[in-house]
């Protein structure tokens, strides 16, 4: 039987999971809660490298329940990933050593309330945003939050005029630990929620990113939610194609992504 791996990374947790590909049976599954640092009210981070060590341990646990379950069952049965994750949430790194400039800010932190009123002023109410992106101008969204880590972190202001850093929403950075750094990508449902991408041309638009204060150099190169999202080179993964990526309030739950993936998986 062929299985898919599901990861789930929320605001409050992360979860893995293993699921037939026949009828999206969970035949194994963990999680780990997440740290949310609040250092004063209206702020609210998190650790990437930890983010990132919670999916190590959930997948690593889930495996190890998996290949204990049945002789028959190997790792060469799991035959693709899917991710799910927590929107907005923004994370800015340096692109050679991959280290974060800061803790990821997450969707509901506040402290870029000046940023939001300072653009408000400058640009007449964001020229209509709702027109380019579908959404109302709020803190909520990615594109104040890296202005925010940008206006923070000298290494980064100096790192992204050589072209030496990347933005990306914890898919995202996911997608570039998994892949050891190879790929800088997300899907459309994440980059929907940045209002820097125009859902007229399904692409980063230059004037957002111009009013916004943000190096369209930065932003990762935006993919459909089903489509070829890599292939991990870490862990005991190591070759599984990652084939889904889809932020968690697009879905009803992370099986129905997942089904999906084995869907697809099963047409390639």
């Amino acid at each position: 039987m062929e299985y898919v791996v599901g990861i789930d990374q929320g605001t409050s947790s992360t979860r893995a999971s293993i699921f037939n590909t026949i009828d999206g049976t969970v035949v194994a599954k963990h999680s780990e809660l997440i740290e949310t640092i609040t250092l004063m009210d209206g702020f609210a981070e998190q650790d990437p490298e930890k983010i990132w060590d919670s999916v190590v341990a959930c997948i690593d646990n889930v495996l190890d329940q998996f290949l204990s379950q049945s002789k028959s069952n190997t790792l060469n049965n799991i035959k693709a990933v899917g991710i799910t994750d927590q929107r907005e949430t923004t994370v800015c790194w340096n692109k050679t050593t991959g280290k974060p400039y800061y803790n990821a800010l997450v969707w509901h932190d506040k402290r870029n309330d000046k940023i939001v009123e300072k653009l408000i002023e400058d640009h007449d109410g964001m020229f209509s945003l709702a027109k380019y992106t579908g959404l109302p101008f709020s803190n909520y969204f990615s594109c104040t939050k890296i202005k925010w880590i940008l206006n923070y972190s000298k290494e980064f202001q100096n790192d992204q005029k050589i072209g030496n850093s990347c933005f990306g929403t914890i898919d995202t950075w996911l997608i570039w630990k998994l892949t050891e750094s190879k790929y800088h990508l997300t899907d459309v449902t994440n980059a929907s929620r940045t209002s820097l991408f125009n859902i007229n041309i399904f692409d980063w638009d230059r004037k957002l990113c111009s009013a916004f204060g943000v190096p369209i150099t930065i932003l990762p190169t935006v993919k459909e939610s089903y489509a070829d999202f890599g292939t991990i080179s870490f862990g005991r993964l190591k070759g599984i194609p990652i084939k889904a990526i889809i932020l968690y309030s697009k879905i009803h739950s992370l099986k129905e992504c997942i089904i999906t993936t084995a869907m697809l998986t099963k047409k390639v």
